[in-house]
């Protein structure tokens, strides 16, 4: 979990970059006390009891939940399956923004990123695009200048 604090507003972003600010009140009003005016911290959040001891049973209720799903027959640890529905999901995103990327075929990936933030035309997932992000589309449309 990563803390950002930037003019005034805190933000707790995880690792894949959601944002779990509404999800802990109490961490977002202990960073927002610190008197700084540009920080981000890197760390773990852990659950603590009033006491201020780690909060007992975290362990034992992910061990719980996760026999609860093996009994019900979800497949626990399928990384193939798994890596196979992220390919999946990467060749959707990446045909929703097939219409967008041959008009900017003859530019370079920095010009052709330029060129579609330019015009308001976001990702397959709501962001501004990246050079990198119209090699890798370009690549798997198969449409590589």
């Amino acid at each position: 979990m990563a803390a950002r604090i930037a003019d005034g507003y805190v933000h707790l972003l995880t690792r894949t970059g959601l944002d779990w600010t509404k999800k802990y009140p109490s961490a977002i009003a202990a960073l927002a006390n610190l008197n700084v005016k540009t920080i981000y911290l890197d760390g773990e959040l852990c659950g603590f009891n009033d006491a201020g001891l780690r909060a007992p049973g975290g362990d034992r209720r992910a061990k719980e939940a996760l026999a609860a799903a093996k009994a019900r027959g979800v497949k626990l640890g399928d990384y193939e399956r798994i890596a196979a529905a992220k390919r999946k999901a990467t060749a959707a995103r990446a045909e929703r923004a097939r219409p967008a990327i041959p008009s900017t075929k003859h530019l370079s990936a920095l010009a052709a990123a330029a060129d579609l933030n330019k015009r308001n035309i976001t990702t397959a997932t709501g962001a501004r695009w990246r050079a990198m992000q119209v090699i890798r589309a370009r690549k798997r449309l198969d449409m590589t200048p």
